[in-house]
């Protein structure tokens, strides 16, 4: 295990290995959460050496890998990629900068005149050559926004022309609710909330004067008898819908296959159990809803309309693939990684797989169009989505598979050890590859952006701090045994900024927990967005003891793997940390004391502030007076965006997540304890939030 050592003491490793670490991008050290500078063990070391080379570099030995890095980074005249700019690209005289690695001897000798093909994004391509000026090749070219490719020799270099900022949030300020769409729920469900309820869920928020519907991922997930992980940010693919939400009903279909409608008549008392279970159940739902979907999907490759799966493959390239590879793995029922090697580089037509792989082409094809419907029609009613791009995908998903030399598959994305999770934290999915970022010309990342921005006014970066490094834990090691892997920074915030440009979406930056300053500085350099979350902010030591919500940022009282705020107000999250072996009976009656002078100074602010009356706060049956308090002073500060999580208004306790915790816990599984009917019905709860969101314009 990483033992904490004193920085003034030498590193285990010798000059060699921290050049081969610097040549990997790999940080031999780090600032613990505890103040403690953190350096590498060798057997540490090694195994995430070992897990980035590729077959022919696993045979070098240390300096002949070292050597054959540094020739690869030499022989480059230009930079493997370079970034503008609009107003940089659009001068017609564009300087390249000679690669500052190239051996001295290299460019003594660099052509004063170089002989490229550029490919621009739009499929124009034209051969030009390049004058070397001051240790600059010049390109007479104007470039408009995208993705360019010159190639030179046997070489390439790609030009990325993105802004350099972000939009920011509209200046009046708005709010909204946080919602999983899962939890939701109505007597039309099955199972589960899913577009239609989606869709109901978001006119009840516009006609309250909400702008915004935030929710988890809504990306495909395993739900298979021979893997089932429903975590919204364990995805199979970061660059299509889940087609657990789809509503059979809304689908153009419905009527035109009467078996799948007495199909539907014949399950309604197996729906109706589905609808009172506490949790929901995913495998009964879906393969209910794939039964349902296949006499439709059926009918439409014989009798359907084909454009509209000819037009979704204009957007989405590879979805039959996609759809092979599910089909593949529910016959397999096993991960692809031990399938037949013939079948790794591509997946042939099969007679086996043939109706799946129609079925879920189909459950894509109306995921799509139910998303662009339930978005449409919220934009027709001054209301948004806020979206969740989560920070990586499970390793036996379509993603991995299709670009598996984008990504590390022999070490674990994590995070080290912290005050909550003393350990560490093992995500268990794989981090890109910063070696291979730019081998498919960036397409797998700027798919991934393009999906999301698509119908997200505002997308939500999971752990924005993984844009500039990401800590991994080599397989079989502990959770605190990993290290960071640096990545280029500016390269995905080019590769973000120009997508997000292109819909007009602002960026949000998920920066809570440990968050050096330089990303920070570059979140405002680029101008992305912040997080507020009270519960995060909360420190009875400080002036502001609830923090500042700064003008830029979204605020809320909880994210989804916090407390509930009644949870919070009550201390209840201790009681299972201490349970989880996450405190001691010390380090608890601590964390309690805090809590309760938290809890004091909330109510004199919030008396203070004209927002609870005297005295009232502290009795237990006033929670719903103590959550206006706390939700008005949140609509009354100056971030332009807050959010309402649904289920606090009804003081809910259980959270939807327990980070660090996999079985033991029922995440991402809980349903919302009201029905979507039972909401909109409520008059005196639409009054509630009327009166708290009216804080918003008056302050």
């Amino acid at each position: 295990m990483l033992a904490f050592k004193k920085s003034s003491l030498s590193p285990q490793l010798n000059d060699l290995e921290e050049e081969l670490a610097l040549l990997l991008g790999i940080q031999t050290k780090y600032e613990s959460n505890f103040g403690a500078t953190i350096y590498a063990e060798k057997k540490n070391f090694q195994a995430i050496v070992n897990s980035m080379l590729d077959e022919s570099e696993s045979a070098l030995d240390m300096a002949e890998l070292v050597d054959h890095l540094k020739k690869k980074c030499s022989t480059r005249l230009l930079k493997e990629y370079l970034l503008l700019t609009p107003e940089d690209a659009q001068t017609g005289s564009i300087r390249l900068p000679l690669n500052p690695s190239l051996d001295s001897k290299l460019m003594a000798f660099a052509s004063k005149e170089l002989s490229v093909k550029l490919e621009l994004e739009s499929g124009k391509s034209l051969s030009t050559s390049l004058k070397l000026l001051d240790g600059n090749y010049i390109l007479d070219e104007s470039l408009s926004l995208g993705v360019h490719r010159l190639k030179y020799m046997d070489k390439e270099c790609l030009i990325l022309v993105a802004p350099r900022k972000g939009k920011e949030l509209p200046a009046e300020k708005a709010w909204g609710f946080f919602a999983p769409l899962y939890a939701l729920h109505s007597k039309n469900s099955i199972g589960a909330g899913d577009y239609s309820d989606f869709a109901a869920f978001t006119n009840y928020a516009a006609s309250l004067g909400a702008k915004t519907v935030a929710t988890l991922p809504l990306l495909p997930t395993f739900l298979s008898e021979w893997k089932e992980d429903p975590s919204p940010y364990s995805p199979v693919s970061r660059v299509f819908w889940s087609e657990f939400y789809v509503d059979p009903r809304k689908a153009p279909e419905w009527n035109l296959v009467p078996e799948s409608r007495e199909l539907f008549a014949s399950l309604e008392a197996e729906i109706a159990k589905l609808n009172a279970e506490e949790n929901v159940p995913y495998l009964k739902a879906f393969e209910l809803k794939q039964k349902i979907l296949k006499p439709m999907a059926k009918y439409y490759f014989e009798e359907g309309e084909p454009g509209r799966l000819q037009s979704l493959l204009k957007e989405k390239h590879d979805l039959i693939q996609y759809a092979r590879f599910r089909a593949y793995c529910d016959v397999q029922a096993k991960p692809w990684s031990s399938w037949p090697e013939a079948w790794l580089r591509d997946l042939p037509p099969s007679a086996e797989t043939k109706e799946l792989e129609q079925l879920y082409l189909y459950m894509q094809l109306l995921a799509c169009e139910q998303i662009e419907t339930v978005a449409s029609s919220a934009q027709e009613k001054g209301l948004s989505f806020y979206l969740d791009l989560p920070v990586g995908v499970h390793g036996d998903g379509y993603d991995v598979y299709k670009n598996s030399e984008l990504y590390i598959r022999k070490l674990s994305a994590g995070a080290p050890p912290d005050p909550f999770f003393s350990l560490g934290q093992n995500w268990g999915f794989p981090p890109l590859n910063p070696r291979t970022l730019t081998s498919d010309k960036l397409s797998h990342l700027r798919q991934i952006i393009r999906h999301h921005v698509s119908h997200a006014a505002l997308l939500r970066v999971d752990h924005v701090m993984g844009l500039h490094r990401i800590y991994v834990v080599p397989h079989g090691f502990e959770a605190s045994e990993g290290l960071y892997i640096s990545y280029p920074e500016e390269l995905f915030y080019g590769v973000l900024l120009l997508e997000a440009q292109r819909t007009g979406t602002v960026i949000v930056g998920e920066d809570l927990g440990t968050v050096p300053k330089e990303v920070v500085a570059k979140m405002a350099q680029h101008r992305l967005s912040r997080l507020y979350v009270m519960q995060y902010e909360a420190n009875p030591e400080n002036t502001d003891f609830l923090g500042v919500p700064s003008i830029h940022s979204v605020a809320s009282l909880n994210t989804h793997d916090m407390p509930m705020w009644q949870a919070y107000w009550e201390s209840m999250d201790l009681d299972d940390r201490l349970e989880r072996g996450l405190l001691d009976k010390k380090g608890a009656a601590k964390e309690a004391k805090i809590r309760e002078e938290i809890r004091t100074k909330c109510l004199k602010l919030f008396e203070e502030k004209g927002l609870l009356s005297a005295g009232v706060g502290v009795k237990p049956q006033n929670w719903q007076l103590r959550l206006k308090a706390a939700l008005s002073w949140m609509m009354q500060g100056a971030s332009r965006m807050a959010l309402v999580t649904l289920e606090d208004l009804w003081a809910e306790t259980e959270p939807q997540n327990t980070p660090g915790t996999y079985k033991e816990k029922p995440n991402w599984k809980r349903r919302c304890d009201r029905s979507l009917e039972e909401l909109i019905s409520d008059s005196e709860m639409s009054e509630f939030l009327r009166d708290i969101a009216s804080n918003r314009t008056r302050h």
